[in-house]
């Protein structure tokens, strides 16, 4: 049979090319449209994704941040987090808490650890090492601040002390000792200890001396690190005060007006802020062995001298040194100036 003009029609189902190409001498009749398509279309062959890669200026870093349960701790943990870090979160009592912040975070592991006992700060490292190979940021967080006042010193028994430098102390000796070499690897290691404004000058004395003096010594530990692990590690530290954390509790609205007195900023810090100061220490740069103070300007700020009937330190809202009905706990109070519960 011929076709018009004395052409041979094609063959049914040779009309078109391997891969579906119409030849240049045939086409389809409308009756053969689909006529050479596989009843079965084939799914195409699965291509793998590529793994998440973290984005940000801590990606691919392994960061430990001790204390990292609640507060500012937790701050910082989430902060690194966002900058596409891998953090070991820990806590020495609430695991419940440590676990939860850890499953929040992409690429993170809940560590239960005493960084006042050594053998346990050790234990930290390794787990970084084992889970990931690598550390490039510490960060000690980890303290407890005892409340007994300053006048009482008999209260300051031996056991608080040794307890409290134990962990304000040697804990981040321990865990920087155990981390430097991991630290170095790469020459780009972070160390940051987390002090207070009361290593510096005294700013109240509902907390202990020894916390505070535990604090002191831990900048000047800073700046020694600094000097014998350097080029490779830098080592710096963040004095905070005035930071609201949930231990304020029922006292916040009080500590709040107490600041806008006794701050140049006229109000309290928030933890997302002390985690900001703490990432521009964690990330390369070219600071090295200083004390970063975050406080709205609570240690420089000139107050003024008392008046005779002892008012003074006031502004406009009535708070201020003189501590009316309804002020906070001492241990509520001592927060706002650094101090920080046991972790």
């Amino acid at each position: 049979m011929t076709g018009p003009a004395g052409q041979v029609p094609p063959e049914p189902g040779r009309a078109r090319e391997a891969g579906g190409r119409q030849t240049p001498d045939a086409g389809p009749t409308p009756g053969e449209q689909g006529a050479d398509r596989p009843e079965h279309t084939p799914e195409p062959e699965h291509t793998p994704q590529p793994e998440h890669t973290p984005r940000g200026e801590l990606a691919g870093r392994v960061a430990i941040v001790t204390g990292s349960s609640s507060g500012m701790g937790e701050a910082i943990a989430r902060r690194f987090a966002a900058e596409g870090a891998r953090v070991v979160v820990n806590s020495s009592r609430s695991a419940e808490a440590g676990e939860r912040v850890a499953a929040d975070l992409p690429d993170a592991v809940y560590v239960r650890a005493d960084v006042g006992v050594r053998a346990e700060a050790e234990r930290l490292a390794e787990a970084a090492l084992d889970r990931w190979g690598r550390i490039d940021v510490v960060v000690n967080n980890a303290a407890i601040a005892p409340m007994v006042p300053h006048h009482d010193l008999d209260g300051l028994t031996d056991d608080i002390w040794q307890r409290t430098l134990a962990v304000n102390l040697l804990g981040p000796w321990h865990l920087t000792r155990a981390a430097a070499p991991a630290l170095r690897a790469d020459g780009g290691g972070a160390v940051v200890n987390v002090t207070s404004l009361g290593g510096i000058r005294t700013t109240e004395t509902w907390t202990a001396m020894a916390y505070h003096v535990s604090k002191a010594a831990l900048n000047r530990l800073t700046e020694l690190l600094a000097n014998v692990l350097g080029p490779e590690v830098r080592v710096n530290a963040l004095a905070p005060g005035g930071i609201e954390t949930p231990m304020w509790g029922d006292g916040a609205d009080y500590l709040r007006r107490d600041l806008r007195s006794r701050t140049l900023l006229r109000r309290a810090g928030h933890v997302d802020e002390i985690a900001e100061a703490c990432l521009f220490l964690a990330r390369p740069g070219y600071v090295t062995g200083q004390v970063l103070t975050v406080d709205g300007g609570m240690g420089v700020m000139v107050h003024r001298p008392r008046s005779r009937d002892g008012a003074g330190d006031r502004t406009d809202d009535g708070a201020g040194a003189d501590a009316p009905a309804g002020a906070p706990s001492d241990r509520a109070a001592a927060t706002a100036t650094g101090a920080r519960e046991p972790r």
